[in-house]
Parts: structure tokens; sequence; C-alpha cells
């Protein structure tokens, strides 16, 4: 299947090469899925100008689907999006301005703009453009991104360690579920501050944080770190959920903060 899929893909950067206005066209996708339990395929695609229906509609009759792209809705963060499918697997294909792009992203490696809105993080758009795969591109656009994330933001860095170190000292909501022994609140506030933490320790290990999926697979090659980093996070998810083991859950989790403040002290930058 991700034979036919790689080639539905192929096929289709190619039509939409074609259209002028569209510069560059990158996967996000690291993995391209056999069948639709295993996730849908992401297909980005920058232009100068967003194109119009007819001329999407024209470079998609040269593709095979099993559904066609159909225009679904306009995001902030997703681009103009059409879905299709191949073979019940999902195909998104989104579509944004170049120079949107780049002003965003100058918004976040300059620290004006990492936080988390609804669950998207700026930081993480970066850490998909580190790992992007090119398909097409008519000028570089998304080499030159690529190359210039190589280098971890040194402002942007500064912003992430100041925002999340003064988060997770701001211990109230958390206190006052332990104390109720609120389970439904602690759950909240301990999600929350367990968010900060890890971006403060992606932040301390030059890493993009790329949102809550796959950190368990980034934070094992980390060489700063708390010992038993994550082994520990589950612990306190674990005992969080229980009347009697609240407590333990918030002194395991203070004790993981103040572990990882601990090495801004030993850290260079």
């Amino acid at each position: 299947m991700s034979t036919e899929i790689e080639s539905t893909i192929s096929s289709l950067v190619v039509s939409l090469s074609k259209i002028e206005s569209i510069v560059a066209a990158g996967l996000s996708t690291q993995r391209l899925p056999e069948k639709k339990e295993d996730g849908d395929v992401d297909v980005f695609i920058y232009c100068t100008k967003l194109p119009d229906e007819e001329e999407k509609n024209k470079a998609y009759e040269k593709v095979t689907f099993t559904k066609a792209p159909k225009h679904l809705f306009n995001s902030k963060h997703w681009g103009s999006a059409d879905y299709a499918e191949v073979k019940e697997i999902e195909i998104w294909i989104m579509y944004f301005v170049t120079e949107e792009v780049q002003n965003d992203i100058q918004r976040t490696v300059t620290g004006k703009n990492i936080g988390n809105d609804n669950g998207y993080y700026p930081v993480g758009r970066l850490a998909m453009y580190s790992r992007m795969t090119v398909l097409f591109e008519r000028n570089s656009f998304l080499t030159k991104i690529k190359e210039n994330l190589k280098i971890y933001p040194v402002e942007m860095k500064k912003e992430i360690i100041s925002y999340c170190k003064k988060e997770l000292k701001n211990e109230e909501d958390l206190l006052r579920a332990v104390s109720r022994q609120d389970l439904l609140f602690f759950h909240i506030s301990i999600d929350k501050a367990i968010d900060r933490l890890l971006q403060l320790l992606f932040a301390i290990n030059n890493a993009y944080f790329p949102s809550r999926k796959r950190n368990k697979e980034y934070i094992c090659t980390f060489d700063k770190k708390p010992l038993d980093f994550y082994l520990r996070i589950q612990k306190v998810i674990e005992w969080g959920a229980k009347e009697e083991t609240i407590r333990k859950s918030f002194d395991t989790f203070t004790d993981l903060r103040n572990e990882t403040i601990s090495l801004l002290e030993t850290d260079c930058g």
C-alpha cells in the first residue's frame, strides 16, 4: 500500500507543480501508512498566492484517488485544506502562502510565538520543517528553511526557558488540587505542568518541541535530563489518578521539576 500512496503523492506533486504560484511541496509524514489504522498523510503545498479551485481541480484530475480531493476548511495553522483518500487512507493537502509562513517562522525563532494555541505549537511547526521531506521546490524555499533551522535559535531558547521556569514555579493550582484530593482538577493542572516541563527539557537540549506526540523517542536521545525522566513522568500520571497517591504524584513531579531546572546551571546554550 505504501508504494501506491507514494505513487499517488508523486503524481499529485508533479501535477500541482505545473501551477505557477506553487513554489514548493513537502511531506511531513515520516513513515507512509500501510493501512488506515497507521495514520494519515500530510502534504504541505507552498504558494506565492493560493490557487483557485479550478486550478487545483484541473491538477487533481490527473491523479488517481479513491476519493477525489475536496476543500474542507481554511485555518490559521493548517492552511487551506483539501481532503482525499487512497484506499481509505486519508490524504490531507494543505496550502500555505510563503510570505505568511516566513513571517510565522521569524516570530517563532525570535521568541514572540512560543505558546500553545489549543494544542498547536509554533515550535512544533519548526520541528516539522526540520524533518520535512522536500518533494518539489522551484526556488529552494524549503531547503533554505531547513538549513536555517539546523542551529537552534538562541532568542527562542531564552524565551522558552524564561516562560517555562516562571510557570513551573507557580504551584497554586496543584497544591489546591492535592489538598482537596480533587483528581479532575489535579489532572488538568498536572497536564499543564508536564507540558511546560517537557518544553523546558527540549529547550535545554536544543531540540524543537514537536508537540505532545512522540516525546518518548526524542527524550531517549537527550544528553541532558534527570535520571529516569520518562519513567518518573509516567509515575506522576499513574499516581495522580488516585486520591491515596495524589501527594506522591505531586512530590515526584516537583523533584523532577527541580532537577530539570538545575540543569540550566550547567547549560551553556
